[in-house]
């Protein structure tokens, strides 16, 4: 682990991409844990028949893991009071 691979590496590069300050948000495993995420998701990518998604939110971005990809969601600052 540790390469283009990880699924924590794939995570913060969709966040840079997606214009986000990845050193003002707080530790990824502070909302997930990022080992048997790391498991989870290396198992659906040796058994791709398997079709496990993963959704989690992380500090007001919404995270899914598909088939191996990632994507990142920023969700709309509220605009209730």
């Amino acid at each position: 682990m540790g390469g283009e691979d990880d699924v924590t590496f794939q995570i913060v590069s969709e966040l840079e991409a997606a214009g986000v300050d990845v050193e003002q948000l707080p530790p990824l495993m502070e909302y997930v844990d990022t080992e048997a995420l790391e498991t989870l998701v290396a198992h659906a990518r040796e058994h791709p028949d398997a079709a496990v998604t993963v959704r989690f939110d992380y500090a007001g971005i919404t995270v899914t893991i598909a088939g191996g990809e990632v994507e990142v969601v920023e969700r709309e600052p509220s605009t209730k009071p």
